[in-house]
């Protein structure tokens, strides 16, 4: 629902003269930057990833860069709706490549939470058919779009069969990515806007907000659930914005956006009530991991689950 928040910052950078090239640099600036101190803080030593790790956080880096360059040059020759349906084609891709790389099973409760979050983010950004300027190179890089997405997510759940710590994951992708766009935004508008007093709440708001906080629970949610159920979530962030398009710029919300936010809702709703049953089952199949854990974590920490005839 952060990620959704994103548009209250751009739009203020785009009056200034941003280009979207200059965002996404501003953006991960400040992600790595705030990162940095943190991660050498607390523990430094995550931060020795020897040249392979390096090499690995940076083909992940461009996927991440390349996902927002991509966006940006199909809305310049299609429609905002259907460049925006046509990136959220990413659950279709991790689903695709989940199968092959991780083995994962692919059920029917899993493709009707996509095609049901699908549909439901199609109905918010409006219709598939909108006026504008339709060409095809547009639509391909949209779709190119949505698959680097897809494949930014995979990189997390490979950092973590890695060993790798999500906020090492999130800040060396986002400083690798940034010294690659570096030579290529308008630095004199950089340089003279970033540090300026106006400038530096919005900066605030776009690098943590909308961006270091959510990247970190994308990447920490990797340990938990699998690349399929985080892209399927991950539609939770078109309702947050059209939550916040409808309060914060008049933006109105007809029946079939109201109902599109639902099909969302209800995407979500499947697969969290799934992986409630699933966890109840497993706990009462290995009791012995349940004592594990309560001896592990004080009860202050984690409280103990209740008998089930309580």
């Amino acid at each position: 629902m952060m990620y959704g928040t994103i548009g209250l910052f751009t739009r203020y950078f785009d009056g200034i003269g941003y280009s979207a090239l200059d965002i996404a640099f501003a953006r991960l600036a400040i992600t790595a930057l705030v990162l940095l101190p943190i991660l050498l803080f607390f523990n430094r030593e995550l931060l020795k990833v020897g040249a392979k790790g390096l090499l690995f956080f940076l083909s992940f880096g461009v996927f991440k860069l390349l996902a927002d360059i991509f966006f940006v040059y199909s809305l310049g020759n299609i429609s905002l709706a259907l460049a925006s349906i046509l990136q959220m084609m990413f659950p279709f891709y991790v689903i695709i490549l989940s199968l092959f790389i991780f083995k994962e099973r692919i059920d029917g409760r899993k493709l009707f939470a996509v095609l049901a979050g699908f549909v439901g983010c199609t109905l918010l950004t409006g219709s598939t058919f909108a006026t504008g300027n339709i060409e095809s190179m547009g639509i391909v890089a949209a779709l190119i779009s949505g698959l680097c997405i897809a494949i930014y997510i995979l990189g997390g759940t490979f950092s973590y069969k890695r060993g790798y710590h999500p906020a090492v994951y999130l800040f060396y992708c986002s400083f690798l990515a940034d010294l690659i766009a570096l030579p290529f935004i308008n630095h004199n508008l950089v340089v003279d806007t970033i540090f300026h007093p106006d400038v530096v709440p919005f900066l605030f708001g776009l690098g943590v907000i909308a961006s270091l906080i959510p990247m970190f629970f994308d990447a920490w949610s990797a340990k938990y659930l699998s690349p399929t159920i985080i892209s399927i979530v991950s539609m939770l962030e078109v309702v947050s914005a059209t939550i916040i398009g409808a309060i914060a710029f008049g933006e109105v919300l007809g029946p079939l956006e109201i109902f599109g936010m639902l099909l969302v809702l209800l995407s979500i709703l499947i697969i969290n009530i799934r992986i409630s049953i699933n966890a109840k089952r497993f706990f009462e199949r290995h009791p012995e991991v349940l004592e594990q854990m309560q001896e592990q974590y004080s009860e202050d920490k984690i409280p103990k689950l209740r008998k089930k005839d309580d």
